[in-house]
This record gives structure tokens, C-alpha cells and sequence, in this order.
């Protein structure tokens, strides 16, 4: 959240918004799931206008008719993405553990 972007205060009050947006935030994560892998949204990816300015990398995890999720990084468009894609990947596989641990 130091980053340029997000140094005004209604930027981000309109990203949380659209995070809090149900009907988006569950197409996004039944895409993601869908998709089965990390997928990564810069800017203009997003569809909501609110989160044009920033990125999102996302992973699903868990076991489909038990528990599934989905974590992720959300940043400036300018972030780090090998060192998100990593740290996304890494959490994902964590959960896929503990899902499996619980239901197993």
C-alpha cells in the first residue's frame, strides 16, 4: 500500500469496494478455480473500473465438493510479479496440503 498508486485514499476505498462486490469476487474465484493454475490480471484485465489500477495474481487450491479457495496477491501494476507468482504459488501449495491433511 506505499506504493504511488495507491498513495490517494479513494483509490483504494474503490479496490476494496470492488473486493467487496459479491457478484465479482465470485466469478473471479469460480474462474480461477476453473482455470487451475495461477492466473495473473494487470490493470486493464480487471473488468471492474475500480481495480484497473492495479494487478492481481491469484491461485486456487483445495478439493472441489469439500473446500475450495482461492489466495492472492493484490498490488501496483508495477509489482514484483516473479516474486508474487512465487509466494502465491508457495501459499497455494500449502493449502492444497492442509485441504487434503483435513480431508483425507
Amino acid at each position: 500500500m506505499a506504493a504511488p498508486e495507491f498513495d490517494r485514499s479513494d483509490k483504494v476505498r474503490r479496490v476494496f469496494a470492488a473486493l467487496e462486490n459479491r457478484v465479482y469476487l465470485g466469478s473471479l474465484v469460480e474462474s480461477v478455480a476453473r482455470a487451475g493454475g495461477i492466473q495473473v490480471f494487470i490493470g486493464h484485465e480487471n473488468r471492474p473500473l475500480e481495480m484497473q489500477d492495479v494487478s492481481l495474481v491469484l491461485a486456487p487450491y483445495g478439493r472441489v465438493g469439500r473446500a475450495v479457495g482461492v489466495v492472492g496477491v493484490l498490488g501496483p501494476t508495477r509489482m514484483s510479479y516473479a516474486h508474487a507468482i512465487a509466494s502465491v504459488e508457495f501459499v497455494s501449495g500449502l493449502m492444497n496440503e492442509l485441504v487434503e491433511h483435513l480431508y483425507a
